[in-house]
């Protein structure tokens, strides 16, 4: 498998598993744009201050910094989702494990009984 073919892949399974999270995609969206309106109406005065070097508006500035923000963001979120899974599958098999030792030491004593019928008023 080719270096291309291995990023399409992961990059295929990571957008699939950002769509299913619909909160995360109102989040992604919604989040930079809160920013470029706050921050644009609060800042936007500064390029009227002298040494502000340059007839381009504060939001020519601001957008290259949100969308860095926004990958910082996004990628964090991401990489901890990424190791709470990895945590979260260590757990499981070693409780796996654990179960199929106390199955070998117990024999069919381990076995699941069926519930008992209930009984009617």
């Amino acid at each position: 498998m080719t270096a291309i073919a291995q990023t399409a892949h992961v990059s295929g399974r990571h957008l699939r598993a950002f769509v299913r999270q619909p909160w995360f995609v109102g989040v992604a969206i919604i989040q930079p744009v809160i920013w470029l309106l706050l921050f644009g109406a609060l800042f936007s005065g500064i390029t009227k201050l002298p040494g502000f070097g340059s007839s381009a508006g504060y939001i020519d500035y601001l957008v290259p910094g949100v969308l860095v923000m926004t990958a910082i963001v996004t990628g964090v979120l991401v990489t901890e989702r990424e190791a709470h899974l990895v945590r979260l599958e260590a757990t499981v098999s070693q409780l796996e494990g654990e179960v199929r030792a106390l199955k070998s030491k117990l024999g069919d004593e381990l076995s699941v009984q069926p519930a008992p019928p209930a009984k009617s008023p």
